[in-house]
């Protein structure tokens, strides 16, 4: 929904909500990821137009209770194995204490003891794919959208630009897009031509004539 702004976090859509064009279309934008799995996720607006936008997850990474919120880069998933391409919302363990814990910038994150950004999960999708998150409690009080603090954002936009090297690509496709999206509503594509008018058939012969015709044939046979 184009109501966002950076900093705002939304909600990454469930993939079952998409139809068929809709699945292929966030597959095609994200080709290195499992969009399925990113979907059904809170997301943070990094950039956006009116089109489209560059979001991050923020995910617990199938932890829970179960396992003490065991951190991602401890599970030996192979796209965890770098700590600190992760960054903790407080109340969330940390790799390492040279990165500061991310806050919003009112409250807290609804599941403070497993929440993680991981900066190389940066995803491109159309506005349309983003929904409110509304489980936090100010949601239900009175449709508070969650905003991420200033300092924070700051912080998590240079983590990426220095962590993740499909950042500056990412950019110049989101400002491609943006374009392209423009281009097409000041130049809508020309409706198509109509159909070519059916030929009319010929008119019968007149009366007169036909019957003319006949007598003429009778006499020349006598």
């Amino acid at each position: 929904m184009s109501q966002f702004t950076t900093g705002d976090v939304a909600f990454l859509l469930e993939w079952r909500y998409f139809n068929e064009g809709a699945q292929a279309m966030l597959r095609r934008l994200n080709p290195a990821h499992h969009m399925e799995f990113a979907c059904g996720h809170p997301v943070i607006v990094l950039e956006k137009t009116a089109s489209h936008a560059l979001v991050t997850t923020v995910s617990a990474h199938g932890s829970g209770p179960w396992d003490g919120w065991r951190a991602p880069w401890t599970s030996g998933r192979r796209y965890a194995r770098v700590a600190d391409h992760f960054r903790s919302f407080a109340g969330t363990q940390r790799p390492n204490s040279q990165r500061e814990f991310l806050r919003l910038s009112k409250g807290a994150w609804p599941k403070p003891k497993g929440s993680w950004v991981h900066v190389e999960n940066v995803l491109l999708v159309p506005l349309l794919a983003l929904g409110n998150f509304t489980k936090p409690k100010c949601w239900e009080r009175n449709g508070t959208i969650l905003h991420v603090d200033q300092t924070s954002m700051h912080d998590l936009i240079v983590h990426i630009q220095v962590a993740n090297p499909r950042w500056l690509e990412l950019l110049g496709r989101l400002d491609f897009l943006a374009a392209k999206a423009i281009k097409t509503k000041q130049h809508p594509p020309p409706p198509p031509p109509p159909p070519p008018a059916a030929m009319p058939a010929p008119p019968p012969p007149a009366a007169s004539e036909s019957g003319w015709t006949e007598v003429a044939k009778k006499k020349k046979r006598r």
